[in-house]
């Protein structure tokens, strides 16, 4: 089937693209607006599906630049992620060893938000690709979008040499597009990946490739330093205080000027317990939740 049809009326340019929801699997079609098509023309971006539109369901695809949907994902949560603009140097495209148009166009959002997610826990991952030009580029990209935050560890190989040394892989995650190999613990199941896929989806809805790489490394800036904040206050504490969540985060709004919802505290205690291997002491659900009210 032929995956667009251009639709001319009032001397606007309009597209009509075939989508199916990641949940239910049923197919609808959505029309994309001039602005859109602009964006596109430019690389992968993000569209966001309305409850109702295609099915019950809402969800996010992302579109390449021949209007080829190349990946899907369902968005039917989402954390509030506070905003604060840590200070990034200016970045010269120049002066970059990756190219983000290649990053865009040949890592789909779903890889690019489990790597995200194994970045943010200290996981050893591999990804299978056949595009030996792509390594470099990931790497690089990796490398960049970290710097003084996370240590990425990831490496890339070919589907070939990992199929002929499965067991040298068996304790690492291996990432094939949206397909994970090794994960026993589920740890890259998609409820688990809720502001992930917010960061991804940012990356690319944002067209011009400097801004959304600059988006992008502000928000894994931001993670880091909110996290290094919770290692401190937790190293404060006295030696039977229990980890309250109402006061880490009266403690973050102070420090940070801004509000952490406790859905995103949790998201960060998770790095924090995973990546820095700190061992918080927190009370019991019901005593936590007592201290707001």
């Amino acid at each position: 089937m032929d995956k667009r049809a251009i639709i001319m009326g009032n001397n606007n340019l309009k597209l009509k693209v075939d989508v199916h929801c990641p949940i239910c699997s049923k197919m609808g079609q959505i029309h994309v607006e001039n602005d859109f098509v602009n964006q596109v023309e430019r690389g992968v971006t993000a569209a966001n599906i309305a409850q109702g539109l295609v099915c019950e369901h809402s969800f996010v695809v992302y579109i390449d630049r021949n209007f080829i949907v190349r990946d899907s994902y369902i968005c039917d949560f989402k954390i509030e992620i506070p905003e604060i603009n840590m200070k990034i140097s200016e970045i010269d495209n120049d002066s970059l060893d990756f190219d983000i148009d290649i990053i865009k166009l040949n890592l789909p959002p779903s890889a690019l938000v489990n790597i995200i997610r194994g970045t943010f826990y200290g996981k050893v991952m591999v990804i299978l690709t056949e595009l030996e030009h792509l390594k470099s580029h990931v790497q690089n990209f990796f490398k960049y979008i970290t710097q003084d935050t996370f240590i990425a560890q990831i490496s890339l190989i070919t589907r070939q040499e990992y199929k002929e040394n499965k067991k040298a892989y068996k304790h690492s995650y291996v990432l094939d597009g949206a397909k994970v190999f090794n994960d026993r613990d589920r740890f890259f199941y998609y409820k688990n990946l809720k502001v992930e896929q917010q960061i991804v989806r940012k990356f690319f809805q944002e067209y011009d490739g400097i801004s959304s790489l600059i988006l992008l490394k502000n928000e894994i800036l931001k993670t880091y330093q909110l996290s290094e904040a919770i290692v401190e206050y937790n190293d404060g504490l006295e030696e039977k205080e229990e980890f309250v969540s109402k006061k880490v985060i009266e403690y973050l709004n102070s420090r940070f000027n801004t509000v952490i919802p406790l859905p995103y505290l949790e998201f960060l205690v998770g790095i924090v317990e995973g990546y820095f291997g700190l061992d918080i002491r927190k009370p019991t659900k019901v005593a936590d939740f007592l201290e707001f009210l």
